[in-house]
């Protein structure tokens, strides 16, 4: 009998692994069920759970399957792991075969009408995809390979299910997508500072029709020329891409039904040049509109969905469609234990005379673990270079130091009891075995209250601020907590999680929980 992808065959049949990890198969089988009623699923399973290995099982069975990643380091994964799968990535992830080009970002097609050199590895890896039964695209490479030059082709571009690895980055995806910026550093043209949206209006359609003129002056030169510059190909890039933002910002703003969009707006004068940049409250009804028609089926995966209404009004999904399955946790708390090691406030108000006392605190940390490596999350830029003024023991490696974070890990695990300085790593880093056996939390990791988009949010969708807090705490301590052998201790530095954890409780996941427990079982002690 035919199962819900009209394939033959159960999803367990599709399981690579020789064995299942505790909890898998269950859920699998729940998520398969759940398939028959709903078109959408939303999978929580905690740090190593095995969810990549679950989302092979039904891709495969459906055979007809995108996969999608917010990072290309998670593609990374998928190609070392799963290498029966089709990963396509962007143009500077291939080499060009014309010589002395490097990738295919900087190939002579940019420049040259007509260039060919035979087969492009990047046109070659795209149509691999399509062709693919499972292909794994990073957002970016989905909208842009995909949803935007092929809108018109949906029918046959859409897949029978599409899966979404760390879908809780699903809305600020599209935020960005929706984002529009600007800035008259390259080519100058006056930007004025207003008080209100609407006043910008104006502006911005000017700034479109320009943009167009400008696209449609270097398209026939390279017509007429048969040839233009390395800078006028960034140029004409760079402006088809804006062009294609200037259109969307556009249309949102100008829409009756539904109502236009609402934006914030953030002018900054930097001296010599001006910058603007707008940005949408929601995205919800964007992503329904161009992520949702490319599959039957979906299944969004992560760590931290916590709440199934919270995360459905984010992206646009009515909870009533929805089937929302947790995985409880495997892995003992007892070997991951959260302890409250508070020195202060780091509010706002109170952050000022705290952050003082971060580096001792930092210190008499280090001392209790002398051999082994681990992580200090700032979760602010400004602790993380406070640290680096008034912190100078040589353990600590500053993760801006560094110009990739795979270079800054393979650093980290050849100094020899080596801490991590990170404000901004919250995700895409797999810091297992003895890489990270402790971790420091220096600030609860609260969205920024200065910028308006946030404000906004808070006002229109109560208990968003939180949740939104407790996503970003559970995915910061899902770093080093990659398998249920590994122990791993965290220090809370900021005195305001108290407040926070007493009054949001319910938002963390059981073994969250129990792991908080345990840390407060063992000061006692």
């Amino acid at each position: 009998m035919p199962n819900v992808f009209g394939t033959q065959g159960k999803t367990i049949d599709f399981f690579a692994p020789p064995t299942y990890r505790r909890g898998q198969k269950e859920s699998i089988e729940e998520i398969e069920k759940a398939f028959e009623q709903y078109d959408f699923v939303l999978f929580e399973g905690p740090t190593g759970s095995g969810k990549s290995q679950i989302a092979r099982a039904f891709a495969f069975q459906s055979g007809d399957a995108y996969i999608i990643t917010p990072q290309k380091i998670l593609q990374d994964q998928y190609e070392r792991d799963f290498p029966e799968m089709r990963v396509v990535k962007g143009r500077s992830a291939y080499s060009c075969l014309a010589p002395n080009s490097g990738t295919c970002a900087r190939g002579p097609c940019r420049t040259r009408k007509g260039f060919s050199h035979g087969l492009c590895p990047y046109t070659e890896a795209k149509d691999a995809g399509l062709k693919a039964p499972v292909a794994v695209y990073n957002f970016d490479s989905l909208y842009y390979q995909i949803i935007l030059p092929k809108k018109e082709d949906r029918e046959s571009l859409g897949r029978k299910l599409l899966i979404i690895d760390e879908a809780h980055n699903t809305e600020n995806k599209f935020l960005d997508f929706m984002t529009l910026s600007l800035n008259n550093k390259r080519r100058y043209f006056p930007i004025e500072e207003f008080k209100r949206l609407e006043d910008y209006d104006p502006f911005i359609a000017e700034r479109y029709q320009e943009c167009q003129r400008r696209i449609g002056a270097l398209n026939r030169k390279l017509s007429l020329q048969e040839e233009i510059t390395e800078a006028e190909a960034d140029e004409l890039e760079d402006l088809r891409r804006r062009q294609t933002k200037f259109a969307l910002y556009l249309n949102n703003r100008e829409r009756t039904d539904p109502p236009p969009a609402e934006y914030v707006f953030k002018y900054e004068d930097r001296g010599s040049y001006q910058t603007l940049t707008f940005r949408p409250i929601f995205v919800d009804d964007f992503i329904e509109k161009k992520l949702f028609p490319y599959a039957e089926k979906f299944l969004m995966m992560s760590a931290t969905i916590l709440d199934k209404k919270n995360f459905c009004k984010n992206i646009g999904l009515d909870p009533d469609e929805v089937c929302f399955i947790q995985q409880p946790s495997n892995f003992p708390p007892q070997n991951y234990p959260i302890s409250k090691k508070y020195i202060g406030k780091m509010s706002h108000k109170s952050i000022k005379e705290n952050i003082k006392k971060i580096p001792s605190a930092i210190e008499e940390i280090l001392k209790m673990h002398p051999n082994q490596k681990g992580i200090i999350q700032t979760h602010n830029e400004k602790i993380a270079r406070y640290i680096k003024t008034y912190s100078l023991n040589p353990r600590l490696t500053f993760n801006k130091d560094h110009s990739t974070p795979k270079e800054m890990l393979e650093f980290h695990a050849k100094k020899k009891g080596s801490f991590i300085v990170a404000s901004g790593l919250k995700e895409g880093l797999d810091l297992k075995d003895d890489l990270s056996e402790v971790q420091i939390f220096c600030k609860v990791p609260y969205p920024d209250l200065g910028d308006k988009r946030v404000r906004r949010r808070m006002e229109l969708q109560p208990g968003w601020f939180e949740y939104m807090t407790a996503v970003m705490f559970i995915q910061s301590f899902g770093r080093s907590i990659r398998s249920e052998k590994e122990k791993v201790v965290t220090y809370i530095l900021d005195t305001g999680f108290g407040w926070f954890y007493f009054h949001n409780h319910k938002l963390f996941p059981e073994h969250i929980r129990q792991a908080i427990a345990a840390g407060d079982k063992i000061q006692k002690h």
